[in-house]
């Protein structure tokens, strides 16, 4: 997040995240966890230069959601891995979101 606010920040911009709960936990692997949300920034960052997001809880998923939309689309690539991961992936031009399935509270991958 600290490139990406920095990417934001260097073209005028910004980048602001709230946390809804200190603690996120997810079923995905941490590599895929970190593509995904390079990828949802890459989409929306490179689109606009104010974007903020929540993260936070959705029935049973963790969820990002982006408000600034995306300036391409999400490559194939992610949405395979996506797909692979259980992770639900949407962009359109008023925001991105992924959905994490949630791991139960114990678990060891955090995407915060």
């Amino acid at each position: 997040m600290v490139l990406y606010r920095a990417i934001a920040v260097a073209a005028g911009g910004t980048l602001d995240l709230v946390h809804e709960a200190e603690h996120m936990f997810v079923q995905a692997d941490g590599d895929t966890v970190r593509a995904l949300l390079s990828e949802a920034l890459d989409v929306t960052i490179g689109a606009h230069l104010e974007v903020s997001g929540k993260l936070g809880d959705s029935d049973g998923f963790v969820a990002l959601r982006m408000i600034g939309g995306a300036g391409r689309p999400i490559s194939a690539r992610m949405e395979r891995l996506a797909a692979e991961q259980c992770v639900r992936i949407t962009s359109d031009e008023d925001e991105t979101a992924l959905l994490f399935p949630a791991r139960v509270r114990a678990g060891v991958d955090s995407i915060t």
